[in-house]
C-alpha cells in the first residue's frame, strides 16, 4: 500500500494539525516533499522492495497532530492490529488515509463504514485503490463507487481517476471508461454532515 507524488498532494493541506487514522503504514513513493533532506527507508518485499519517503518523518514535519496506524497484522511494528471485516469503532478523525488498503478486505462493505464512520464532520477521508489491477486485491472499484456513497451521505467527493500519466476528474454521470491495466484510483472526500451512513443505490438507477 502507499500514495504516490499525486496523492500527497491531494492530502498535504489536510495534515497540518489533523489527528490522522491510516488503514495501513502507508509508503511513500515519492522523491517530492515539501521539506529539504528527507529521510528514506526501504519498502517491504511484497510492496516492491524500492526505497521510499519516511513515512513518520513525512507526517511530523507536515505539521500532524497525531497518527494512528491500523492493519490485521504488524508488519512495521506499529500498527494496532484490527481486522476492517469485522465492525470496529475506531474513533473520530480529521484525516483517513485508505491507502490501498479495502480492497484487499473481504467483507470491503463493513470495511469500508468502518473509515467513513472515522471521519469527524469537516474532515476528509483519501482513498488509493485499483480500477484494473487484477490479483492485486479482492476487488477493483469503479468511478461510480465513490462518488454514489459520498454523495449519498453527507460527503463532497473529489474524485482523480489516473491511468500512467494522465490525471483527470471523474464525475457521477454514467460514462465508460476504457483503462489500461494496472490504473488506479484516487479520491478525496469531506464529510460535511453526521448523518447515519448508508449504502448507496447506484446514480443511474435513481
Amino acid at each position: 500500500m502507499g500514495i504516490n507524488t499525486n496523492g500527497l498532494k491531494l492530502i498535504s493541506s489536510k495534515i497540518k494539525g489533523a489527528d490522522i487514522l491510516s488503514l495501513g503504514y502507508p509508503d511513500l513513493v515519492t522523491s517530492e516533499v515539501p521539506y529539504e533532506n528527507p529521510t528514506f527507508r526501504n519498502r517491504l518485499q511484497q510492496h516492491g522492495g524500492d526505497r521510499c519517503v519516511d513515512t513518520d518523518e513525512f507526517f511530523e514535519k507536515m505539521g500532524a497532530k497525531s497518527i494512528r496506524y491500523i492493519d490485521v497484522q504488524s508488519f512495521h511494528g506499529k500498527e494496532d492490529i484490527v481486522d476492517l471485516n469485522f465492525p470496529h469503532d475506531l474513533g473520530k478523525y480529521d484525516l483517513v488515509l485508505d491507502p490501498g488498503t479495502l480492497e484487499h478486505c473481504w467483507n470491503v462493505g463493513q470495511a469500508w463504514l468502518n473509515a467513513v464512520n472515522a471521519v469527524r464532520v469537516g474532515g476528509h477521508i483519501y482513498h488509493n485503490n485499483p480500477v484494473t489491477m487484477l490479483n492485486h486485491g479482492f476487488w477493483n472499484f469503479s468511478p461510480t463507487v465513490y462518488h454514489d456513497f459520498y454523495s449519498q451521505n453527507g460527503f463532497h467527493c473529489e474524485m482523480y481517476l489516473q491511468t500512467d500519466e494522465e490525471l483527470f476528474v471523474a464525475t457521477g454521470f454514467v460514462k465508460r471508461f476504457k483503462f489500461a491495466g494496472e490504473s488506479m484510483s484516487q479520491v478525496i472526500a469531506k464529510r460535511n454532515s453526521d448523518e447515519p451512513i448508508k449504502f448507496p443505490t447506484q446514480t443511474k438507477y435513481l
